[in-house]
């Protein structure tokens, strides 16, 4: 049976391309689903103002998640950083 519902996401695109993915797949979510991102520290630039496009992306990306009332988010701080979001609802 082939189902439109998405148990694990895995985000590694561009990064411009982040929230969007978010965003758009988010409505796909089984409850308990788990987002697992890539790159969310993006080499410690997140917690420094964004200067560069890349930076200014994944930090609203993080921030949107971090935010959303149907997840429990946090960074990992392995290597660039893994972002881990679970749907809670």
């Amino acid at each position: 049976m082939i189902t439109d519902e998405i148990d694990i996401l895995f985000i590694d695109i561009e990064k411009h391309q982040y929230l969007e993915a978010a965003r758009t797949l988010i409505p796909r979510l089984n409850s308990n689903a788990l987002i697992i991102a890539d790159n969310s520290l993006w080499y410690g630039k997140v917690a420094e103002k964004g200067r560069d496009k890349n930076t200014r992306e994944i930090q609203k990306f993080n921030n949107y998640l971090f935010r959303h009332p149907d997840f429990i988010t946090v960074i990992v701080p392995l290597r660039d950083g893994v972002l881990l979001a679970y749907k809670s609802t």
